[in-house]
Parts: structure tokens; C-alpha cells; sequence
């Protein structure tokens, strides 16, 4: 259980850190 909460936790923070940069990206051509 331990391992599937941390893989979650990884999808998680990957799926964060690309709508960030997205989210950047959408502001740098504002």
C-alpha cells in the first residue's frame, strides 16, 4: 500500500509540475 501511495503521490506531482509549466508558458504569450 505503501508503494501504491507513492507512486500516486509521483503521478501526483508530475501532473502538477506540467499544468505549471503549461500555466507558464500560457502567461509568457498573454
Amino acid at each position: 500500500m505503501k508503494h501504491s501511495f507513492e507512486v500516486k503521490l509521483a503521478a501526483v506531482n508530475h501532473y502538477l509540475a506540467g499544468h505549471a509549466g503549461i500555466i507558464s508558458t500560457a502567461k509568457l504569450f498573454q
